[in-house]
């Protein structure tokens, strides 16, 4: 972590929240006390619109409260806000907001006596004060370091019992996790989502059905980044391009041979993030990326790819290519080195030809 202990954090919020609990249930005594030593009103009417209006204004109130959390379980993260939503928390906020929706009703059909309308008011008090605590859990726990974990298993689970569908789908929960924190710039829990991530292309790297997945995860966190941050979004890039000798490594080899569509996909998404990084002049990225699809360019026999990289900036495209990617070759595949050359060189005259016209 970067200087922080998100355990420890984690530890505090919650001892807040049940300090919270303590606290309200105190102001909960004093307002019921406060209650009965307050004259009741001698209109049986009032009274009795007072009883309906808690029933009505709890039960509007539970249904809003519920709806907003399922919406953001949607929205943001269905596998861990299910995880409050279905707590032994919610359990008890729910019998509680039953009791103040159903005590008022069955109060309405017998004498309405000072005390039992001075009980269904503190009730309902209760009831919508409990709701700051439960709302903060909500809030925290979606940045809960533990629940990272839990997803991760959840995921080499469904890969052991080759359920690719529900593998694919706790990917996603995991990007779109990712990709929050990145949007709200929560850079305490990068590194925890960098160690995650790597840690589930790494065990799962033979795993060729999660293929498309992977690259898509790794093209949108890395062009995500590339907005903020050059070192993350390099380690992001990192994953899925090049190994320390140069080479592609063996997922992206795979795809880039075997599915078509992968391929297209990647090289697509990548061209983005390179021009993205070399217009916010994250040389060490753009450099990386251009290497990347210059090895895809000669394996898969595309010189389209080296065409796009030079439309975005030709004389950068061409230093890197000549300075690393040449270069590599040079104790290598001489056929592959002068197939490289030929393509600059016939681009360069293509270009040339087009500026004279």
């Amino acid at each position: 972590m970067i200087g922080i202990d998100i355990n420890q954090c984690w530890q505090k919020a919650l001892n807040f929240i049940k300090s919270c609990y303590f606290i309200i249930i105190i102001i909960t005594v004093c307002f019921f006390i406060i209650l009965n030593r307050m004259p009741l009103s001698s209109d049986p009417t009032a009274n009795y619109y007072i009883l309906s209006s808690i029933s009505q204004g709890l039960a509007a109130l539970l249904a809003i409260v519920f709806t907003v959390a399922l919406i953001t379980m949607q929205i943001f993260n269905k596998f861990k806000a299910w995880k409050v939503i279905a707590s032994g928390q919610t359990i008890i906020l729910i019998i509680i907001f039953g009791i103040g929706i159903a005590l008022p009703l069955i109060t309405l059909r017998y004498k309405a006596t000072s005390f039992l309308i001075n009980l269904n008011s503190t009730i309902a008090f209760f009831c919508i004060f409990s709701l700051i605590p439960y709302l903060l859990k909500f809030g925290k726990f979606i940045s809960s370091p533990a629940v990272y974990g839990e997803l991760e298993e959840h995921i080499f689970s469904a890969c052991n019992i080759h359920s690719w569908g529900q593998a694919t789908s706790y990917l996603d929960d995991f990007k779109n996790m990712w990709l929050e924190k990145i949007r709200i710039n929560d850079k305490n829990s990068w590194n925890e989502s960098l160690a995650i991530w790597k840690n589930i292309t790494v065990r799962l790297r033979e795993s060729t059905r999660l293929f498309p997945t992977f690259f898509k995860i790794a093209t949108l966190v890395t062009h995500s980044y590339v907005k903020k941050n050059e070192d993350y979004a390099l380690k992001v890039y990192e994953t899925f391009k090049l190994d320390s000798n140069n080479n592609l490594l063996p997922p992206l080899k795979r795809a880039a041979i075997d599915d078509n569509d992968v391929y297209k996909s990647y090289v697509k998404e990548s061209l983005d993030i390179f021009e993205t990084a070399f217009h916010n002049k994250f040389n060490d990225l753009s450099q990386d990326v251009v290497k990347t699809l210059g090895k895809l360019a000669l394996l898969k026999n595309d010189k389209q790819i080296i065409n796009e990289l030079y439309e975005i900036d030709n004389i950068f495209v061409i230093n890197v290519l000549k300075n690393n990617i040449m270069l590599s070759y040079l104790n290598g595949d001489q056929n592959i080195f002068d197939r490289l050359a030929k393509w600059l060189e016939e681009i360069d005259v293509k270009r040339s030809d087009s500026k004279t016209d």
